[in-house]
Parts: C-alpha cells; sequence; structure tokens
C-alpha cells in the first residue's frame, strides 16, 4: 500500500516541491493551500487519512495544532466503524 501524505503549505512555490520530491520516490501525495481545504478532502466519503501531514506552522487561515487534532480525531472515528 502506497502511503499518503498531506503537504498543506499556502506558498504554492513550497507545495509544489515537496509534491514533485515525495511523488519521485513513489509516494501519493495531496496539495492543499490551508487546513480547512485538507479537511474537507479527507471528510468526503472514501477519503483516505493520511500517514504523514506536511503543514505550514504559520498558515493565516487556522492553527495547525486544531487541524491536527481534528485530523487525529477524524481517524479514531475511522477505526471504530
Amino acid at each position: 500500500m502506497t502511503p499518503l501524505i498531506f503537504v498543506i503549505d499556502d506558498s504554492l512555490v513550497v507545495q509544489k516541491t515537496l509534491e514533485i520530491s515525495l511523488r519521485r520516490v513513489g509516494v501519493e501525495v495531496r496539495g492543499f493551500n490551508d487546513g480547512v481545504e485538507a479537511m474537507r478532502w479527507m471528510m468526503m466519503t472514501g477519503a483516505c487519512i493520511p500517514d504523514l501531514v506536511f503543514v505550514d506552522i504559520g498558515l493565516p487561515k487556522n492553527d495547525p495544532l486544531i487541524m491536527f487534532s481534528a485530523v487525529r480525531e477524524y481517524a479514531l472515528a475511522c477505526q471504530e466503524r
């Protein structure tokens, strides 16, 4: 199973650089401009929970710690199903 990595950064240059580098080593990557966008995608029916998340800690729209807590809660809820 290929690992899924989220890259969450409001800098398109940083986001695309990480995405390209990770894809070159065979990793599935999803890039997002902010944590809200990432959470929306993750909560879609059938969406996967990421194995690793790279996040810009200075995102303007949300606090990364709150986003990580939400990802963790969602992952635990999915395991209980």
